[in-house]
């Protein structure tokens, strides 16, 4: 289950999200730098999936991907390059 979203507008680390208008709902709804679902989507989606499945049905999978040692980049070539390559990860994911 990999929920991608058009980036939202370019926001600084640290930035406050902007829960006003039409995307109010998919700011708090998605990682703003990948555009994945995040955290709490993901979770949502996939207890809704569970609940609703028919276990009769075809089964359905759900791949989590780790980056290994990714703390390793962002100390070797700071958080600018780390977020570079997030967004890369995540666009290849799509």
């Amino acid at each position: 289950l990999l929920i991608h979203h058009p980036p939202l507008p370019q926001r600084k680390r640290g930035d406050a999200p902007r829960h006003v208008g039409a995307d109010a709902d998919r700011v708090d709804a998605v990682d703003y730098l990948t555009g994945l679902a995040n955290r709490w989507t993901l979770e949502s989606l996939v207890e809704s999936a569970l609940a609703s499945a028919d276990p009769n049905a075809a089964a359905f999978g759900l791949l989590l991907v780790d980056l290994d040692d990714f703390k390793r980049i962002n100390d070797a070539h700071g958080h600018v390059q780390g977020d570079r390559v997030l967004a890369i990860v995540a666009e290849r994911l799509v």
